[in-house]
């Protein structure tokens, strides 16, 4: 992936909204079609946080009860 920073050009405010308003509307369009997919890579990276948290008890040799 590329990581260099993009520098968008000067534009007059007319252009500037509408070039806002077309992102608004392309991220809208791609978030419903890939919404599932979306939902799905976040639930699975909470799922395997969890899985790789460290037990509060792990290097305890006694439980506290």
């Amino acid at each position: 992936m590329n990581t260099s920073i993009l520098t968008p050009p000067e534009l007059d405010d007319e252009t500037a909204a509408k070039l806002n308003d077309f992102l608004y509307e392309l991220l809208e369009a791609f978030e419903s079609h890939y919404c599932y997919q979306i939902l799905r890579h976040h639930r699975n990276l909470r799922t395997q946080r969890m899985l790789n948290a460290p037990s509060p008890f792990e290097d305890d040799e006694e439980l506290p009860f």
